[in-house]
């Protein structure tokens, strides 16, 4: 059985050859969302008429969040501060929501909205004292949560 892959387009921002001790080079690329380094490193192999495949990957940053940013294991059960889910998703667009939109949308249910509220994507649902309820979506002047984050309490 021959397994075909569908072509998609990617946009390869930087390549740079870090190190090369023959056969394995090491390199750092910065990439588009959707692109597959294994199958970057796979195409520049065949490219090159060599063939190529990954043996490590790291991933130093997503979206604003970068690898200098990051806690170690053992310091994650101490006192060190480490960001608050909504600094990790700073980048969305938030809703404001009342104590009873809380109580709705921690059940999973949607929350009736402002109408002059748009938005396309993914909207941080917050309550009050920033806390981050949840992650959803604006449609039909309701706030749809996708993934809860701080349950209603029973």
């Amino acid at each position: 059985m021959t397994l075909e892959l569908p072509e998609s387009d990617v946009t390869v921002h930087t390549l740079e050859l870090m190190e090369f001790r023959f056969p394995e080079l090491v390199f750092q690329t910065r990439v588009s969302a959707g692109t597959y380094v294994r199958a970057l490193a796979r195409d520049i192999g065949e490219v090159l008429g060599t063939g190529a495949h990954l043996t490590a990957l790291r991933r130093e940053a997503i979206g604003s969040l970068r690898i200098e940013q990051a806690v170690s294991l053992e310091l994650l059960s101490t006192e060190t501060p480490i960001l608050t889910p909504l600094s990790v998703l700073g980048h969305l667009p938030r809703i404001e929501l009342s104590e009873a939109q809380v109580t709705d949308v921690g059940h999973g249910r949607a929350a009736q909205i402002q109408p002059e509220f748009t938005s396309s994507g993914s909207v941080a649902g917050v309550g009050a004292g920033d806390r981050l309820i949840a992650v959803g979506r604006v449609e039909d002047k309701l706030f749809r949560p996708e993934v809860v984050l701080e349950p209603a309490e029973s």
